[in-house]
């Protein structure tokens, strides 16, 4: 079975600072900054589709 792969994607905007700090990972580990971006989202805790009432997601952008 194969599994539908759907690409999004994003703009981001970086403080020169963190660009820096971006740069500097990615020139030490080898790893692109499209890579160290996934892996950084693949550790971000999952969340049930639905939150309580009176929640609100926030998205900012």
């Amino acid at each position: 079975m194969s599994k539908s792969l759907t690409i999004q994607q994003i703009h981001l905007d970086l403080e020169l600072d963190e660009a820096e700090r971006l740069e500097k990972h990615c020139n030490q580990t080898r790893k692109t900054e499209t890579d160290v971006i996934h892996e950084l989202i693949r550790k971000l805790p999952d969340y049930p589709d639905s939150l309580p009432t009176g929640l609100e997601k926030h998205h900012s952008g």
